[in-house]
């Protein structure tokens, strides 16, 4: 299966931490990445399974998963900072089971 996605921010650019005193969690989601989780269910939602007919996208993939990520030849940032923010999304949409099963993450850039 190829998922399409745009680039995620860093893992470092993921959470931010909260003041002491301030109200809600300490740990949240920055900006950058809530924008980025928007931006990637929109891909999402443009992606049907090929062999399945009506408005059903990518069915759930369980068990152990190697998952290949590659990246424009000219991105921004650090490949391997990348991987963390791909894996979770995956996850939470539902689409791969929790990512301790994953056996193989690669990520490349492209050489076209």
């Amino acid at each position: 299966m190829i998922l399409i996605f745009p680039l995620p921010p860093s893992t470092n650019a993921l959470y931010g931490n909260r003041r002491k005193g301030t109200k809600g969690p300490g740990r949240y989601k920055t900006a950058a990445y809530r924008n980025w989780l928007h931006r990637a269910d929109s891909y999402l939602l443009g992606q049907k399974r090929p062999w399945a007919s009506g408005p059903s996208i990518i069915g759930q993939m369980r068990g152990p998963l190697e998952i290949r990520i590659r990246l424009p030849r000219k991105g921004r940032g650090d490949a391997s900072n990348m991987i963390k923010a791909l894996e979770d999304y995956l996850v939470s949409r539902e689409i791969t089971g929790d990512d301790r099963h994953n056996w193989r993450v690669s990520i490349e850039r492209s050489l076209d």
